[in-house]
């Protein structure tokens, strides 16, 4: 490629534009195999008619934010040698930051991995807040009734339902605005990790 005086631009925009095709079947696909198993039939918050289509949205504009993510340690590494422990150090950076295992406060770091933009926007979608604030946890407990004079103590079976709800530590606003806004930060996300590949490709031309 560098023989032939291939432009940096044209190069990584070959690669990119490649794989962003095939990330449309693999959303495509992510999304029938969960439907098979989910009701997806749901009300998006910009979408209000088709919330899967929305969440389409979110997933291929994440995949192609780590497309270009992924380009740009590529190319920052010296060697293929060690690409595969790479990505393996940012996957794990990238689901410890997302809020996915455990409750997270919104901070800078959580800003700046991919997965965090892709969480916020489909929790939004789904309006995860609501669902919080339906859910509800009961416990059964059996109670012993005293017996009457003449009788034997008999037990009652008692089920106590009260709210589940709990602060998720993410702002998962349904509304048009926060959905969007997810959207314009994982662009952010795409267009940053593109400019800094081809940078870092160029100044490897020169050299």
């Amino acid at each position: 490629e560098r023989a032939i005086n291939l432009s940096v631009v044209a190069y990584v925009l070959s690669k990119v534009i490649v794989l962003a095709i095939f990330a449309i079947f693999q959303v495509i696909s992510v999304l029938f195999i969960l439907g098979l198993r989910v009701d997806l039939d749901f009300p998006g918050a910009i979408f209000t008619d088709s919330g899967v289509f929305e969440l389409f949205i979110t997933l291929y504009l994440g995949v192609v934010a780590s497309i270009l993510f992924g380009l740009f340690i590529s190319a920052i590494l010296p060697n293929t040698d060690v690409v595969l422990y790479a990505i393996l150090v940012q996957l794990f950076i990238q689901i410890v930051l997302s809020g996915t295992l455990f409750p997270l406060d919104t901070t800078t770091a959580s800003n700046g991995v991919v997965g965090y933009w892709v969480m916020d926007a489909m929790g939004s979608t789904i309006d995860l807040e609501g669902l919080n604030d339906k859910s509800v946890i009961c416990q059964v407990t059996e109670i012993e009734i005293p017996a009457m004079p003449g009788s034997e103590p008999t037990k009652e079976i008692k089920t106590v339902c009260d709210s589940a709800a709990g602060d998720l530590y993410l702002d998962y606003e349904h509304s048009e605005e926060h959905v969007f806004s997810r959207w314009v930060g994982l662009v952010i996300h795409s267009i940053l990790w593109c400019v800094l590949t081809i940078f870092i490709q160029a100044r490897k031309k020169i050299e």
